[in-house]
């Protein structure tokens, strides 16, 4: 909330709080909440950045951990192979 009010709209630093946010959630198995914020993050970092910079393959190695520790082993390889096909 700190993030969004002190930030511009569409600022990577909020995209990036959102998927540490959905990290911290998906450890606590609140897995609705956290899958919105993490994909929310990665979406606003790709828009920036662009699919190949080093912090959109950051996001979708934080997204597939977002989904391993959510107990969905399908969407984490997903993700990882997403992050690796991108370099």
């Amino acid at each position: 909330a700190i993030h969004i009010r002190a930030l511009p709209p569409g600022s990577w630093q909020i995209a990036s709080t959102k998927i540490l946010l959905a990290r911290s959630l998906a450890e606590l198995k609140e897995s609705e909440e956290s899958e919105k914020l993490v994909l929310e993050g990665y979406a606003e970092t790709e828009k920036q950045f662009g699919p190949k910079d080093r912090r959109t393959l950051e996001a979708a190695r934080q997204t597939a951990g977002v989904y391993k520790a959510l107990g969905k082993p399908d969407k984490a390889a997903e993700w990882s192979a997403k992050a690796k096909a991108a370099r």
